[in-house]
């Protein structure tokens, strides 16, 4: 699982969290800018807001059910005769 590094290729700053050495701004067309000509003199930790962590982790669940319930069925397939040979 990952994010598009194409369209998003700071996601893993997003993700993981990350410092932040240049200071920013709101230009005058409302976007917000980095100023990489300058450094902060105390950088400033930015905390993670994971978003890929919780959509496994709330689908691992999901998947395993799934699993259990396809393997169940073949299962009782099998054992009834029912089953497509190989």
């Amino acid at each position: 699982m990952s994010w598009n590094n194409r369209k998003a290729p700071h996601g893993h700053l997003i993700e993981y969290g990350h410092w932040m050495v240049h200071p920013v701004f709101v230009g005058d067309d409302g976007e917000v800018y980095t100023d990489k000509s300058k450094r902060l003199k105390n950088p400033k930790f930015i905390p993670a807001e994971p978003f890929m962590r919780p959509a496994w982790e709330g689908g691992k669940l999901q998947a395993l059910n799934a699993s259990l319930k396809e393997g169940k069925k073949a299962f009782t397939d099998l054992m009834s005769g029912s089953g497509a040979s190989e």
